[in-house]
């Protein structure tokens, strides 16, 4: 790390080094000051607790998925089984950049940062259901009366999305087995 950087950026970057490299609940203040050349005080003018550094990598983590492997507009695709192999690969390529499992790792937060990262994680998950839940009623090959009053689209969202972060955090390989459910169930 440059000994002169002390933009935001590189802060959070150097953060997001630790988390990579040894979890998020080894991200401080005095660490990411060190790596950067910079003074502690210097960390504290753009985060100023460990919280808020912690949730900055939580987040950046959640922008690099949408902006680096996963259209976050979800217009192109019509095939939903086909965009649940995405979105898992773009899941699983984003969480192996960490050596630790970013998903566990959350439960080592103190219970203030845990909600917290809990709530922007929310919020990126209801972007991709809602991403998924628009392809799925774009898909021309789901059969007709697939979907019931018993079984909604949303919920069959809610349990493709439930199931692929189980996968991810038994590390599965890919989301083939799932898509093939996808395609039994509704096609």
């Amino acid at each position: 790390m440059n000994k002169t950087a002390t933009s935001r950026q590189a802060l959070l970057e150097a953060a997001r080094e630790i988390a990579r490299r040894d979890g998020l609940g080894h991200i401080s203040i005095r660490r990411t000051a060190a790596m950067c050349g910079v003074s502690i005080g210097t960390v504290y003018n753009y985060y100023p607790s460990k919280a808020d550094l912690v949730l900055a990598v939580i987040e950046d983590f959640w922008k690099r998925v949408f902006h680096g492997g996963l259209s976050c507009d979800f217009t192109h695709g019509s095939d939903f089984s086909a965009v649940c192999g995405q979105i898992y690969t773009a899941l699983r390529t984003h969480l192996a950049q960490f050596e630790h499992t970013f998903l566990r790792e959350l439960a080592s937060l103190n219970e203030a940062e845990r909600q917290q990262g809990k709530a922007l994680e929310m919020q990126y998950w209801e972007h991709i259901r809602a991403g998924m839940l628009a392809v799925l009623a774009r898909d021309a090959r789901v059969r007709p009366g697939a979907f019931t009053e018993a079984f909604t689209r949303e919920q069959f969202v809610s349990f493709v999305f439930g199931t692929m972060m189980s996968m991810l955090r038994a590390d599965r390989e890919d989301a083939s087995f799932l898509q093939e459910v996808v395609c039994r169930l509704i096609y």
